[in-house]
């Protein structure tokens, strides 16, 4: 059986959505614009949550968030919050991943085994890794986690284990894609030999260009 979609309820849903968005961009008030998209973001979310446990996937309110991550307008939020920090000086949240050292998870003795954190480009650890689908869940774990960097929670930083020179195991690339959806250029990552041998980065430097 096709499921029913209310086009008129999603379409009104979404340009109410639109206009806060509209007001949110004309405000000139940093603090006000802040406060604002919090709002939004948590009455986003509480909207789709809603929907999925009323009608499921095809709620009005599930394809009405859906068409606002198609449409950008969740990465228009992240950097119209961004730029607001930005400009009020508050952006500690989000000047700098809050690492969590030593990790608080399974890599907590990675000084012992010779790991290393190392500073690199988000885009270049993406580089190294298998490409991630950004579905509904890999969407809703990112924003969670970009939630959380925001709020200056301690998170583990993302992990390349290496075999050699080359990249056996990794994780965190829903965290480096929390990290760029904040504005950060530059994250945190622990290197680990799978035999606890000092890693070998020139190899992936190479790699890397």
């Amino acid at each position: 059986v096709k499921p029913e979609i209310d086009k008129e309820t999603i379409t009104k849903k979404y340009n109410n959505i639109i206009s806060i968005v509209k007001d949110i961009e004309d405000d000139k008030d940093n603090q006000n614009v802040i406060e604002k998209i919090e709002q939004l973001k948590d009455k986003i979310k509480d909207m789709r949550k809603s929907g999925l446990e009323d009608k499921g996937e095809y709620s009005s309110e599930n394809i009405t968030f859906k068409l606002l991550r198609r449409n950008d307008i969740m990465q228009k939020l992240d950097d119209l919050l961004v730029n607001a920090y930005d400009d009020e000086h508050t952006i500690v949240e989000v000047s700098k991943f809050p690492i969590a050292d030593p990790p608080m998870y399974g890599d907590s003795n990675y000084k012992d085994r010779n790991g290393i954190i190392v500073d690199m480009k988000p885009q270049d650890y993406l580089y190294l890794v298998p490409h991630l689908e950004l579905d509904d869940d890999s969407e809703d774990n990112i924003e969670d986690l970009a939630s959380m960097m925001r709020d200056g929670v301690e998170i583990d930083p993302p992990t390349l284990y290496l075999d050699g020179n080359r990249v056996d195991n990794h994780d965190g690339r829903h965290r480096v894609y929390a990290a760029m959806r904040l504005g950060l250029n530059r994250i945190p990552v622990l290197f680990l030999d799978k035999n606890n041998n000092k890693p070998q980065l020139k190899g992936l430097k190479k790699q890397l260009g």
